[in-house]
């Protein structure tokens, strides 16, 4: 897993490397973050060579980690997103709400996102919309950006009306996962191999 995670984040780096050597005003890419790497703590020094190998900015990657993680350990999960910080790089608590430990992790670990676990956005609809509400109100007061995750769809109405007060949303209700190439041509409208594109950077 550890390997993978590598792997991914190189992959990241490199794709981020071909937008800004096209002229591409580059987006950030998110990657996991298993939590076997907080066994090893120089963990972070493997992925701070590669980003260093691709010329990278730090800001545009983030590293996604469970909340699961603060069962294991609350000062570990801090200790770890701050050496995440310190890099330059962004940190997500995926799958936020999923556990039982939220409002520790809130209070406690200054991530930059929570993506917010879909089944926030199922059942009762009334009770589902005070609830994100208040999630997001206490994110936006502590700075941190909202996702919501998972969605398939737009319904019900109700979690639609949430996602006028959230930062992004993650899911099928926009598109299916899509190779590289696909992607490029929805976002930047790339039209060739060339590297022409509808939007410049800088």
């Amino acid at each position: 897993m550890i390997k993978i995670d590598l792997a991914v984040f190189e992959q990241s780096c490199k794709l981020i490397r071909s937008w800004i050597d096209a002229g591409i005003e580059p987006l950030p890419l998110s990657v996991n973050l298993s939590p076997l790497h907080l066994h090893d703590d120089r963990f972070l020094d493997a992925f701070e060579a590669i980003r260093k190998r691709y010329d990278v900015p730090a800001e545009l990657l983030e590293f996604e980690l469970t909340e699961s993680v603060a069962f294991e350990s609350l000062d570990l999960l801090r200790e770890t997103v701050l050496g995440i910080h310190s890099l330059g790089f962004r940190c997500s608590m995926d799958d936020f709400g999923s556990g039982y430990s939220s409002l520790n992790v809130l209070k406690d670990i200054p991530v930059d996102t929570l993506k917010i676990d879909r089944q926030f956005f199922l059942g009762d609809e009334s009770r589902s919309e005070v609830v994100v509400g208040s999630v997001i109100d206490l994110a936006k007061k502590l700075n941190m950006g909202t996702i919501a995750e998972g969605r398939r769809d737009h319904s019900p109405s109700g979690v639609l009306a949430q996602y006028r007060m959230l930062d992004a949303v993650q899911g099928y209700v926009f598109s299916a996962p899509v190779p590289v190439d696909l992607f490029e041509k929805m976002t930047f409208g790339r039209t060739g191999v060339d590297g022409s594109v509808g939007r410049r950077w800088p």
